[in-house]
C-alpha cells in the first residue's frame, strides 16, 4: 500500500465529519446477474461486454425474452452435464466495448471475482487490469490492449 503525504491540518477543506455516508454504488445497483455466474461455474468465457451497466440492465430487466443455449459441461474429466446458458451473440462482441465500457466492466469483473475467487486470483487479474489501464500510451495502444486483454481472459 501506497501511503499518502501527510498534510498540514490548516489546509485540511475535506474532511470526514462534513461528508455524507455513502449507502450505495451507482455502478453496481443490480449487482452480478446469476446468468454471469452459470457462464462462471461452466467455465465459459465472459466477455466485459456482458459486464457493461447497459447489458447488467438488461440481464435484470428482459431476462425473460433472452435465448439461452444448451451446453454439455465436463470441466477436467467430469461426467458431462447438460445446462442452459444465456447466448452471449445476443450481446455486443467483446472486441468492439469502448474505453469508458471496458473500465465499467473491469469494475464489475473485479467485484464478481471478489466473491467468487480465491485470493490469488483475485490479485492475478487485479495486477492486469493495473497494467493494462496504467499503459503510458493507453488511447493510442487500445486496439492492441483490448485484443490482448481478451486473449488472456479467454485462456
Amino acid at each position: 500500500n501506497t501511503s499518502l503525504p501527510s498534510t498540514d491540518p490548516s489546509s485540511i477543506i475535506f474532511d470526514v465529519n462534513h461528508e455524507r455516508p455513502s449507502t450505495t454504488s451507482l455502478h453496481d445497483a443490480y449487482g452480478i446477474h446469476t446468468y454471469i455466474l452459470e457462464l462462471a461455474k461452466h467455465h465459459q468465457h465472459i466477455p466485459l461486454t456482458l459486464l457493461t451497466t447497459k447489458a447488467t440492465t438488461r440481464l435484470f430487466i428482459e431476462s425473460s425474452s433472452l435465448k439461452f443455449i444448451t451446453h454439455y459441461s465436463s470441466h477436467r474429466n467430469a461426467t458431462p452435464s447438460k445446462c442452459h446458458l444465456v447466448d452471449i451473440s445476443q450481446f455486443p462482441a467483446e472486441s468492439s466495448i469502448n474505453i469508458p465500457d471496458w473500465h465499467e466492466a473491469w469494475t464489475r469483473f473485479l467485484l464478481l471475482l471478489s466473491n467468487h475467487a480465491s485470493p490469488e486470483v483475485r490479485t492475478h487479474w487485479f495486477d492486469h487490469y493495473t497494467a493494462l489501464h496504467e499503459h503510458p500510451d493507453f488511447s493510442n495502444n487500445w486496439s492492441s490492449i483490448l485484443a490482448f486483454d481478451i486473449e488472456q481472459r479467454a485462456t
